[in-house]
């Protein structure tokens, strides 16, 4: 597994059977873990620091200098959502059920998103820039860092 600069987050999808990376490449990648290939690349004009799977592995949601979290379907390559911030956004995750995303952001917002609608359903506001935000496994409960 190869970027051609800084890779900031790997993370596995639920089998394990693949990988998503970020990079200051202005991507992010899903690998196989068996044979290393790609899978697909999700190509950004920015760096971009986080990816991250659904729980089926169908969708990874991307965060980086663009200003927005960003939803991808893996087996078309396409992007299905845009969700904005006023700054970069560090960490995006989706909820155990794939409907919700969270993402933290230099804008000092955790944002938790409808990814269907795009629609924001709840902010949470801190002093700081916010480094990471995460569901639990239940999806009832949230976590923020700043």
């Amino acid at each position: 597994v190869k970027h051609s600069d800084r890779c900031m987050s790997a993370t596995f999808d639920a089998t394990g059977n693949r990988i998503a990376t970020a990079s200051f490449d202005k991507s992010a990648t899903v690998w196989d873990v068996v044979s290393g290939t790609k899978i697909f690349t999700a190509k950004h004009r920015n760096l971009v620091f986080s990816a991250s799977f659904d729980m089926l592995g169908a969708h990874i949601v991307t965060g980086g200098d663009e200003c927005a979290a960003k939803v991808w379907d893996v087996a078309s390559g396409k992007e299905i959502a845009t969700l904005p911030h006023k700054d970069r956004v560090y960490t995006a995750s989706f909820d155990p059920t794939g409907t919700r995303v969270i993402s933290a952001s230099a804008d000092c917002s955790a944002i938790v998103w409808d990814v269907a609608t795009g629609a924001q359903l709840l902010t949470a506001k801190h002093r700081r820039s916010l480094l990471t935000a995460a569901f639990d496994l239940s999806g009832e409960l949230v976590a923020t860092a700043s």
